[in-house]
């Protein structure tokens, strides 16, 4: 792999690519076009490491200019589908919720986990041991859309769901309404909403990382990111204060998703042509941030998500493109990411939004054809 210096931070060049090592090896697919309708979102928690939660957009999951269109606003097969992993290879639907309309973010923090509705803008929580029973409550939020959510352990002892607004209309635009609402979810039996900002919100924000109190939010439609001081949440009246933006790169989206500690590293899918990723050192308290290394190809473009595995040493990316697969990086070097495989799907019109890691076996959801395709990796991490 070639790589070149980016000539400032709002802009990326193309890289020379060419994935070394074997190809990953196919082991199957499942297809069902209730439970895999337009997976958007996966993940497998440490509370629960043989299960895997993914949230479903259902029908018409790629038009969001149309979701407030009262035709269009319900979506079938919209919902939440647990699989049980005890067999790696092939994962078995074990729970099922089917949704009003489409959802997609989510995150679990012991034993409570949070979805969020982006059609209408409401924070669900659940028993995550039996989401099949629906939600414990809800919580209609002041913004119509929801696209994200990263829970958030206050050093003061209690707990918020951060919910980025995604797709919510303002003088009916969608993304327009620019705003990171903080939900108390300390009973997950009653969440309200406590505050929100919009100050430094950018377009259409989409994922948020949280490391040592602070939250990092990159937007869709937008080369900002945001830096957020979460300590005030706590206050009265809570608040969130706006430390810092950063004119990035293309819509960079940074999300937890290993669920260690993740220190002063931060990971971030960049949703663009091209696109990849981009690793970053966040341990300055004032909402600074210092490039460490990047892998930016047209290969990687419309990268989605960054799932780390095999000891933080691999990172898996879906890519949304079309057609849409995944790819595995090596981190080994944090400075000089190197592109290892890539496979995408057969279809030209299908994309993936989403996928998992469980050891050495590796998820990705087709979205537009409703299906999951299962793969083994090769690679084994090395010592750094």
């Amino acid at each position: 792999v070639t790589t070149t210096a980016c000539k400032h931070p709002g802009e990326m060049e193309e890289m020379e690519e060419e994935a070394a090592g074997p190809a990953l090896e196919a082991l199957g697919v499942q297809a069902d076009d209730t439970a895999l309708n337009y997976a958007a979102n996966s993940y497998i928690y440490p509370e629960a490491p043989n299960q895997m939660i993914v949230t479903c957009r259902g029908v018409g999951g790629r038009m969001p200019p149309l979701w407030k269109v009262p035709g269009f606003r319900r979506s079938a097969h919209a919902g939440i589908s647990v699989y049980d992993l005890s067999n790696p290879i092939v994962p078995v639907l074990a729970a099922r919720w089917d949704a009003p309309t489409r959802v997609e973010g989510q995150d679990r923090l012991g034993d409570t986990l949070v979805i969020t509705n982006i059609t209408d803008g409401v924070l669900y929580t659940f028993n995550p041991d039996d989401v099949a029973a629906g939600p414990l409550a809800e919580c209609n939020l002041s913004e119509n859309g929801a696209l994200h959510v990263r829970l958030f352990q206050h050093p003061g002892g209690r707990q918020f769901a951060l919910v980025t607004s995604g797709f919510a209309t303002k003088l009916g635009i969608p993304g327009r309404a620019r705003a990171l609402i903080a939900v108390d979810v300390t009973d997950p039996a009653r969440p309200r909403e406590v505050c929100k900002t919009h100050d430094g919100v950018p377009w259409t924000p989409e994922g948020i990382f949280i490391t040592a109190n602070r939250g990092y939010v990159g937007g869709v439609n937008d080369t900002t990111l945001s830096v957020y001081d979460l300590i005030g949440l706590a206050a009265d009246p809570p608040t969130m204060m706006h430390l810092k933006s950063h004119a990035a790169y293309p819509q960079c989206v940074a999300q937890n998703t290993d669920f260690a500690d993740p220190g002063p590293t931060m990971f971030a899918a960049l949703w663009a042509r091209p696109g990849g990723i981009g690793i970053f050192n966040v341990a300055d308290s004032d909402g600074s941030f210092h490039e460490l290394g990047r892998l930016v190809t047209d290969g990687l473009a419309m990268t989605n998500r960054i799932v780390l595995f095999h000891d933080r040493r691999r990172a898996l990316l879906p890519l949304e493109a079309h057609p849409g697969g995944v790819a595995v990086v090596d981190l080994t070097d944090l400075t000089t990411p190197s592109l290892i495989a890539r496979t995408f799907f057969t279809k030209f019109s299908d994309t993936c939004y989403c996928a998992c890691a469980h050891g050495d076996i590796i998820y990705a959801f087709a979205a537009v054809e409703c299906s999951l395709h299962i793969f083994r990796s090769p690679y084994h991490a090395k010592p750094r």
